[in-house]
């Protein structure tokens, strides 16, 4: 009991004490602690989202069940598992795993809606270009294509859980992909800043079946005649004979500049065909005549999966369908230089050809 009462005593004095005629108090502090994580439950409802996503290049199968898979089916690894993270209001972009069969498009579903969607590339012939085998497999067919999904502005819910499969021309189909995605509100921080301002176009370069076709530099155009020259008073006099100097008689110039904000992007460009002026140029100036040729704008979104170093870019203006795009390889991506790479394939003679544009800034 001698010790219970010392330890009550000395809890009442640590806050109120009695030293030299002197009270002093003692006030412990709560401080309230707010903890608000994301809930990892929270489901999106499945036929909601179904409702409001649009496909790209896909078409709407109302109450109807995911297809079967077939035994002699396309090939896609089905042990590839991602954790993607899409902004309510923009696209979700998948490339898929294709490893073997010839793809002719895929059935998408939002796990547990009771519609799915059809993706037939095979009807945008105008708009994609089949590919032949890509490093990941022997697939053929649509094997470049990606699927590419608009959200909805506003989701309830913040995750989901997305179900593929590739089918060939004769519709059979593969096993399926079951993908986990997570739905960020708008004005999450941005994916995309490594790729943020205005970009020049610098350069391009074409790769035939692994030779180097074709290399030139908007500074010194794309040259179509060259020819030499020679300094006489001053002005400069067409040669016959090769000299030492030696210039672009007619070419091709083009001017491009591409911006890139959060999660959108615009093009700007203008080109010309430009001739060298020997009336008016001389040995030490040089004048050249302009024949303009195009002056184009457009504006989109994109997705960059920087795991993948892969580039979307995506507009909703094709007459032919409610979401177009385009996917790039990102060879390069510094302070000052971003190399964007495109890859066609052709089937008929099974060559690839690589074209790569620089831009700077």
């Amino acid at each position: 009991m001698k010790s219970h009462y010392m330890v009550v005593a000395l809890v009442i004095c640590l806050f109120a004490c009695k030293k030299e005629d002197k009270t002093v108090t003692v006030t412990e502090t709560v401080h309230d602690t707010i903890y608000n994580p994301i809930p990892i439950d929270n489901a999106v409802n499945p036929d909601d989202l179904s409702a409001g996503i649009t496909v790209g290049y896909g078409s709407r199968v109302a109450d109807a069940t995911f297809p079967a898979a077939s035994a002699d089916g396309p090939v896609i690894d089905t042990s590839y598992r991602r954790l993607y993270k899409v902004v309510e209001g923009n696209y979700l972009v998948i490339y898929p795993p294709n490893l073997s069969g010839n793809v002719a498009g895929y059935y998408v579903q939002i796990a547990g809606a009771t519609s799915y969607f059809k993706i037939d590339y095979t009807k945008e012939k105008g708009l994609r270009n089949t590919a032949g085998a890509r490093n990941y497999g022997d697939a053929t067919g649509y094997v470049d294509s990606t699927i590419v999904i608009k959200m909805p502005i506003e989701i309830k819910g913040n995750r989901f859980n997305l179900i593929y499969a590739a089918y060939d021309p004769q519709n059979r189909v593969s096993l399926p992909i079951t993908a986990n995605v997570t739905v960020m509100p708008q004005g999450s921080a941005a994916f995309n800043d490594s790729l943020s301002g205005t970009w020049s176009y610098a350069s391009f370069r074409s790769y035939g079946d692994g030779y180097n076709n074709e290399v030139w530099a908007q500074d010194t155009l794309k040259s179509y005649s060259q020819k030499y020259y020679t300094c006489n008073n001053g002005k400069l006099v067409e040669s016959s004979a090769k000299t030492e100097l030696s210039l672009t008689y007619y070419g091709f110039v083009e001017h491009r500049y591409l911006t890139f904000s959060r999660y959108n992007y615009s093009i700007k460009s203008n080109s010309a065909y430009r001739t060298l002026d020997l009336v008016n140029s001389s040995c030490t100036s040089y004048t050249y005549t302009y024949i303009p040729s195009y002056d184009a704008s457009e504006t989109g979104s994109i997705s960059y999966d920087p795991s993948i170093h892969r580039l979307t870019m995506i507009t909703e203006n094709s007459s032919n369908t409610a979401l177009s795009y385009i996917s790039y390889d990102v060879i390069a991506l510094t302070e000052h230089q971003l190399i964007l790479a495109y890859n066609r394939y052709d089937d008929n003679s099974d060559a690839q050809y690589t074209y790569q544009y620089e831009y700077t800034k």
